[in-house]
């Protein structure tokens, strides 16, 4: 500790509990077996910083009115110590601070390990879902932010996991279709006129009502009874609409492939008829 004199052994050097020396001709009530004594002295004012005033203040009279003008606060007396009292006094604040800190510590270790155990039992709970999250996040950033948020131990809210399970059906659906889709075989000969049992699954707007004169022209994606998907381009009306199923007569046109899937394109459907 650095003091700014060399006391005698009669008198000793004091010091505030900041560890600053003080004059020790303010230094009375001294108790030198105890290390302890009391400092009286005048503090500056804390409003002015000791000037009595400020310009700011002009419009008021300039002088401070917390002190009056004088510079100074109230007379204050606080405990001062001799240098071996005072390490005492910081050990002992240091042991405190030491012993609460680890207090607080093994409390946080404590909390968190019950998060963990709490965490780690609906996992077991949510295993099922958490694996299918786990597999599709890939392909989907909110099942990846999900994931990310379960990996940081948090706890995903109801809303949250109701919310993965519909991303993952959804997931699973387009699978399952792509896997119907690749299963798509070509039906018929070039040419060749037939019937086709048909359920139309989309219809895509390829008009151009701005051209003269207009063009009306419809591409119907649809698919017969065992999946092989068949695609119509045109407006006639023997193809029905979107989701309905219908039986009609037309030519096969081409066989293609788009998205490795095989379509046979058909023309000039014509609706067949029940027989009574």
């Amino acid at each position: 500790m650095t003091q700014n004199t060399t006391p005698s052994a009669e008198k000793p050097q004091w010091f505030s509990r900041g560890g600053a020396p003080v004059a020790a001709e303010r230094v009375h009530s001294i108790d030198l077996p105890k290390g302890t004594a009391r400092y009286s002295f005048t503090p500056v004012c804390g409003r002015c910083g000791g000037r009595g005033g400020s310009e700011a203040w002009s419009h008021t009279g300039w002088t401070c009115y917390q002190c009056g003008g004088t510079g100074k606060g109230e007379p204050r007396t606080e405990p001062v110590y001799t240098e071996e009292r005072l390490a005492k006094l910081v050990a002992a604040q240091e042991k405190r601070r030491a012993t609460a800190k680890a207090k607080a510590e093994a409390a946080e270790a404590e909390r968190r390990a019950a998060e963990h155990a709490v965490w780690q039992t609906w996992c077991a709970e949510q295993s099922e879902v958490i694996a299918e999250m786990r597999a599709l996040a890939a392909g989907s950033e909110f099942l990846a932010d999900l994931v990310s948020r379960i990996d940081a131990v948090h706890i995903l809210t109801e809303r949250q996991i109701e919310a993965a399970r519909g991303v993952i059906e959804k997931a699973h659906a387009r699978a399952e279709a792509r896997v119907r889709e690749l299963r798509s075989e070509w039906i018929g000969e070039i040419g060749q006129r037939r019937e086709f049992s048909i359920t139309v699954k989309r219809i895509i707007d390829l008009s151009e009502p701005d051209v003269f004169p207009p063009i009306w022209k419809y591409l119907h994606i649809c698919e017969d009874d065992c999946g092989n998907r068949i695609i119509y381009i045109g407006a006639g009306s023997a193809v029905p609409g979107e989701g309905q199923s219908a039986t009609v007569k037309a030519t096969v046109k081409k066989h293609t492939v788009r998205d490795d899937v095989k379509q046979t394109v058909i023309a000039r459907p014509t609706p067949v008829r029940a027989k009574a």
